[in-house]
Formats: structure tokens, C-alpha cells, sequence
């Protein structure tokens, strides 16, 4: 829907999927809420969009997926 090209680089889990984001070793990863909230509190990360129905309670200024313009909604637990 984006018209973007990404390149899947396989990791064990979002704690290292975080720290492959944090060291620079990758520009982006789609991943649970689970290990971010601390990196994005102190804007090491920066939150593009939520694939939740309504914005998250504890980041506000995150927009859904649907508000940034594509109708997706994903439940991971």
C-alpha cells in the first residue's frame, strides 16, 4: 500500500529486533509495544503509527495505522 521496499532481517524476538534498532543495525522494525515504551519515552525511538484501533493511552501523539492512512489493525500478544 506504501509503495516501499523493505528487506526482512530475521530476529529472535522484539527485544532483539530493539537493539538491532537502537545500534543501527537496521532503520526500522514492526514489533510489540513489549521493550519500546522506555526507548520511545526518552525519543531514543520514534513511534511512526500504532496497529491498534484507538491511539495507545501512554503515547498520545503516535497515530494508528488507519490514521496515517492504512486500514490495518493487528492484535499481537
Amino acid at each position: 500500500m506504501a509503495g516501499i521496499q523493505l528487506t526482512h532481517v530475521p530476529c529472535s524476538g522484539t527485544s532483539p529486533a530493539v537493539t538491532a534498532l537502537l545500534g543501527g543495525h537496521v532503520t526500522m522494525t514492526s514489533s510489540s509495544m513489549a521493550h519500546s515504551p522506555p526507548h520511545l519515552k526518552s525519543k531514543a525511538l520514534r513511534g511512526l503509527a500504532v496497529y491498534e484501533k484507538e491511539r495507545l493511552k501512554d503515547f498520545p501523539d503516535i497515530p494508528t495505522m488507519t490514521e496515517a492512512g492504512y486500514p490495518v489493525v493487528y492484535s499481537n500478544w
